[in-house]
């Protein structure tokens, strides 16, 4: 680890874990009912940057065709 090769003490340094507990910051309901998302709907998404790497003009072609096929999808 970092901690072991700089021989850092331990206050020096801190993990900052990947993700974020969204439990702590979603309203439940709330969204979905603001979009007009009815209850039970399968929701999907993306959470991404803006480059062309990720590809997200596939996405969202998916995306489309998902929702022309299984309208609850949203």
């Amino acid at each position: 680890s970092i901690q072991k090769h700089y021989k850092a003490k331990q206050p020096k340094i801190s993990t900052i874990l990947n993700g974020v507990n969204t439990e702590k910051f979603t309203r439940k309901g709330t969204i979905p009912a603001n979009l007009h998302i009815p209850a039970g709907a399968l929701v999907i998404g993306t959470v991404s940057v803006f480059r062309i790497q990720k590809r997200l003009d596939v996405w969202l072609s998916v995306a489309a065709a998902l929702r022309q096929i299984h309208p609850h999808v949203y």
